[in-house]
């Protein structure tokens, strides 16, 4: 016959099967883009707005040639992301000299749980390469 202690270590054990264990790790929603020129180079210091028709304001302005974020967005080298969420197309108007663009971007959205599968948060983010063009000289 088991002793109790070994009958009772034996039933706990069992009992955390199904433990769940989750980190605290938080996360911020919203999509990064990612601007290069014609030939795939890093553009930096990029300037523009990005409008979209689920946008609740007309458009978002941005500028990576100042201070390098606002309160809707962040600027990392050749990346700007943008602090919102549910849209799937965004236009972006931009340049740096000498590139420029006007185009409209589709954005996949995917979801990903930081602290584990089953844990909170959910996030849900995007990101895409903006490929910009060179300015026409003055003619």
């Amino acid at each position: 016959m088991f002793p109790k202690t070994i009958l009772l270590s034996l039933i706990v054990l069992t009992g955390c099967d199904d433990a769940k264990y989750c980190t605290e790790i938080g996360c911020m929603n919203g999509f990064t883009l990612t601007f290069v020129g014609p030939s795939g180079e890093d553009v930096a210091n990029v300037s523009g707005s990005i409008s979209s028709s689920m946008m609740s304001a007309d458009s978002i302005a941005f500028d990576c040639s100042a201070e390098g974020s606002g309160e809707n967005y962040y600027c990392d080298g050749n990346s700007v992301t943008f602090f919102i969420e549910d849209m799937d197309t965004v236009f972006v108007t931009a340049d740096s000299d000498p590139y420029i663009i006007s185009t409209e971007v589709s954005l996949d959205w995917e979801e990903s749980t930081p602290n584990g599968e089953d844990c909170p948060p959910v996030c849900y983010n995007a990101s895409a390469e903006v490929s910009m063009e060179m300015a026409s000289p003055p003619q």
